[in-house]
C-alpha cells in the first residue's frame, strides 16, 4: 500500500471510528428532535384544526425548525460533541504512541483534523435526512391540499441551508479541536465553541453591526446586507475553516511531539 494509500486507510478509520460512535449519533437525534420540540405549538395548532397547512408544509416545516433560535443556539454545542475531544484523548491515554509506531505524524494529524471537521459537518446533513421523513409522516395526513407549496424553491433553500449548517459544523469542531490542542484541556474541546460562536455575536450586536461577516449565526444564514447571499457566507465559512484547521495542525505537532 502507498503513502497516499495508508494515509486514506487511516482517515477511513479515524472517521468510520467516530461517526459509528454513540458521540455523533446523539447529536444528530438531538438535532432532529429540536426541529420539532421548537414548533411543539405549531404541531399542536394543526393537529387541534386552528392552522391550514398545505400540501408540502412539511418541508416547509423542517426549514422553519433549521431557522429557530433554538437550533441557532444547538450548531456550536451538536458541532463539538462528535470528534473534538479525539486527539486529546489519544494522547491523555497513552494510545497515540502505538498508533504513531503505525504511521506518521503527519498523516495521523491529518486524519484525526479531518476527521473531526466531517463529524461536525456530517450531524446537520445526517438530521435533515431524518427529520424529513418524520415530517412527512406525521403532518402529511393533516396537509388539506388547496394550491401547495412551492416545493423546488423549499428544497433549493433546504440544499442551501444544510451546506451551510454543514460548513459551520466543521468550523466549530475545528475550534473546539484547536483549542483543546493548545490548551490540554478536554473541557476546551466542548466549551470553546460554545464561548467563541456567542463571543462573536455580542460583538456584532453590540459593538460592530455594520460587521455583519463576525457574526457566527449570519455564516448559518446569512442576512440581507451579506455580499454574495449563500455563496459568500460559505466562501467566509469556508475560508475561516482553512484558517482553523492551520491552527488545530500548529497546536496538534506541538501537542503530539509533547506527548
Amino acid at each position: 500500500m502507498g503513502r497516499r494509500g495508508e494515509r486514506g486507510h487511516l482517515l477511513r478509520l479515524l472517521s468510520r471510528q467516530i461517526l459509528l460512535s454513540p458521540r455523533f449519533i446523539l447529536p444528530v437525534l438531538v438535532c432532529a428532535a429540536a426541529v420539532f420540540v421548537s414548533q411543539a405549538d405549531v404541531l399542536a395548532a394543526g393537529i387541534q384544526g386552528e392552522n391550514v397547512w398545505e400540501t408540502g408544509y412539511f418541508l416547509q416545516f423542517v426549514l422553519n425548525g433549521l431557522s429557530g433560535q433554538t437550533m441557532y443556539f444547538l450548531v456550536p454545542i451538536l458541532s463539538a460533541v462528535p470528534g473534538t475531544a479525539a486527539m486529546m484523548e489519544d494522547v491523555q491515554s497513552g494510545f497515540l504512541k502505538p498508533l504513531l509506531s503505525r504511521t506518521n505524524r503527519r498523516d495521523y494529524l491529518t486524519g484525526r483534523i479531518l476527521s473531526c471537521s466531517l463529524a461536525g459537518t456530517a450531524v446537520f446533513p445526517a438530521a435533515v435526512f431524518l427529520a424529513l421523513p418524520l415530517s412527512w409522516l406525521f403532518l402529511s395526513p393533516w396537509e388539506t391540499g388547496g394550491t401547495g407549496l412551492e416545493l423546488a424553491s423549499l428544497w433549493r433553500e433546504l440544499a442551501a441551508r444544510s451546506l451551510l449548517l454543514a460548513l459551520s459544523g466543521a468550523l466549530w469542531a475545528g475550534v473546539g479541536l484547536w483549542m483543546s490542542l493548545a490548551t490540554g484541556s478536554l473541557y476546551a474541546a466542548y466549551s470553546a465553541p460554545f464561548v467563541f460562536y456567542y463571543v462573536g455575536i455580542i460583538l456584532y450586536e453590540r459593538y460592530l453591526p455594520d460587521l455583519a461577516i463576525l457574526c457566527p449565526s449570519q455564516w448559518i444564514w446569512p442576512g440581507k446586507e451579506w455580499p454574495g447571499g449563500v455563496f459568500g457566507a460559505a466562501g467566509w465559512a469556508a475560508l475561516l475553516l482553512w484558517l482553523v484547521w492551520a491552527l488545530a495542525w500548529m497546536a496538534g505537532e506541538r501537542r503530539v511531539g509533547a506527548g
